[in-house]
């Protein structure tokens, strides 16, 4: 791979890597997927001038939109801040100048706003290399030494950018954690959760942070979650209130501040009670992503550390289907139950004119145990048997029904 750099979903779930065999008909590289999953920023090659300029694409495809447009430079390695607003990138100014960090608007609104600003520069013959955000946001690390191929000085640095003048404090100076310039790539990250640093030196390393665990989110509105749970599924019924709480708990008896991300169509939070509120608006069927982030405060008062949880909220009907015209889809309420169940568990389904809705039901693990299919605005009944037709055994199962592009999602709880 030339010059190829992987990025990663926030749920870890895709990995994305690019590659050219030809460094003179490379094109776009250096990707890194934001916040929410929604977005990849990467650098885009122009096979006229020769510059590199930062870009951002839709991760499900669409028109690829420029960001940043400065003649003579190559713009590269771009983070992007845990909110999404701004992603900060390398760039070098001419060739083999030094490189310095810069940021500029993540762009989700308009007019679009492309003006670049400086985060760090180094001074004459040094680097200020592959700049990227802390979990929380508060600090920016790079590679910081000499633009030299002979000196073995280009370490992890960390400052913060809301200083109007800000200063890059040395971490991990041994050489052991050190690379040469001219083009340093350390590329030095924090993990998620804030207590460890990912870095690229000679070979991979990753040295622990501090020796405390961080904070984690326990649940998600009614559902409970794990360490490895990275996104959960939310039904929000079009017009109603919905509430959402998040609970989370620090093992070091930190306290703990809340946040939420990209909120849209009118959501409110309280970070006081970790809680989101929204009555949607927008068209049955739509989803649409939240991110939610818990942190604690670092030394020397606490020990400091992260956790975060994309919610997908889908907004379903709230009414139950009314005669509907030709072609049209219903605002059909989704009745569920009896939940609890000894037996069977039924479900109403949205009309949509010639849609067919299915129940697939699954254990904890994952594991489908059984499906019904029916026309939609049908009663789709569930009688609590797998896909051999023994009857499941008692506890907690997972249901998603599907009609066309509407979606809902729950639990089932068997009892014998």
């Amino acid at each position: 791979m030339r010059k190829g750099i992987p990025g990663v979903n926030p749920d870890t779930s895709e990995a994305l890597v690019v590659q050219s065999g030809n460094f003179d008909d490379q094109g776009d590289l250096t990707p890194a997927i934001s916040p929410d999953g929604q977005w990849v920023a990467f650098g885009r090659k122009d096979q006229v001038t020769f510059d590199y300029h930062i870009w951002k694409v839709p991760t499900a495809g669409g028109a690829a939109t420029q960001l940043t447009f400065t003649s003579g430079v190559a713009d590269q390695y771009p983070s992007w801040s845990p909110d999404g607003e701004w992603i900060v990138f390398d760039r070098e100014i001419g060739y083999p100048n030094p490189h310095a960090s810069y940021k500029v608007k993540a762009n989700w609104y308009t007019p679009q706003d492309t003006t670049t600003y400086r985060v760090y520069s180094a001074g004459a013959d040094r680097d200020a290399a592959t700049p990227a955000f802390s979990p929380d946001g508060l600090i920016v690390t790079m590679g910081v030494g000499s633009h030299s191929e002979t000196i073995l000085d280009v370490a992890t640095h960390t400052l913060d950018p809301a200083l109007v003048t800000p200063k890059a404090v040395a971490a991990y100076t041994d050489t052991a954690f050190a690379i040469h310039g001219l083009h340093p790539v350390l590329s030095p990250k924090l993990s998620p959760d804030g207590t460890r640093l990912g870095l690229r030196a000679r070979q991979i390393w990753a040295v622990r942070r501090n020796m405390s665990e961080p904070p984690r989110i326990t649940q998600v509105g009614t559902q409970s979650v794990v360490d490895s749970t990275a996104k959960v599924s939310i039904s929000a019924a079009r017009g109603l209130p919905t509430t959402v709480q998040v609970l989370a708990t620090d093992p070091e008896g930190d306290p703990i501040t809340c946040s939420a991300h990209f909120l849209q169509d009118g959501m409110s939070f309280d970070p006081a009670t970790c809680t989101l509120s929204w009555t949607p608006s927008v068209p049955v069927g739509t989803t649409l992503y939240v991110k939610f982030q818990v942190v604690t405060d670092t030394w020397p008062k606490e020990n400091g550390g992260s956790d975060q949880i994309i919610a997908a909220f889908n907004v379903v009907s709230a009414l139950r289907p009314q005669a509907a015209a030709p072609g049209a889809a219903s605002d059909a309420a989704v009745a569920e139950g009896p939940n609890p169940t000894r037996g069977a568990f039924a479900l109403a389904t949205p009309f949509v004119q010639g849609a067919v809705a299915s129940l697939i039901v699954s254990d904890l693990a994952g594991r489908r145990v059984a499906s019904v299919r029916g026309p939609s605005g049908s009663r789709l009944v569930w009688e609590g048997r797998d896909g051999a037709g023994r009857p499941v055994p008692p506890g907690i199962y997972l249901y998603r029904m599907e009609v066309d592009r509407q979606r809902r999602e729950g639990k089932i709880v068997m009892m014998r």
